[in-house]
């Protein structure tokens, strides 16, 4: 799923607009929160550790991983290709 409908709904619901940038800001904060939690801790490096742990973190753009260095290891991007007058995605 691209994207949890709940999110979008919470944007809508309040007549802003779930565009691209709304939607990756609010995941990246998504994100912090989640790290915040695992942490137990707001302490920066105890935070950037969980995150970059390579456990999916689902946000309202769908789970995103870190790697250790983190750089995003899941697809932030998904290619299509038609075969037989239907798209059909690229691994």
């Amino acid at each position: 799923q691209a994207f949890a409908p709940t999110g979008y709904n919470c944007f809508t619901a309040k007549n802003i607009p779930a565009e691209a940038f709304t939607l990756h800001a609010y995941a990246a904060l998504q994100v912090i929160a989640a790290g915040i939690e695992k942490a137990g801790s707001s302490e920066p490096t105890e935070v950037a550790a969980k995150i970059k742990s390579g456990e999916a973190l689902p946000t309202v753009v769908g789970d995103l991983a870190y790697s250790a260095t983190g750089d995003l290891t899941t697809p932030a991007f998904v290619f299509y290709k038609w075969e037989g007058g239907k798209p059909v995605q690229l691994d």
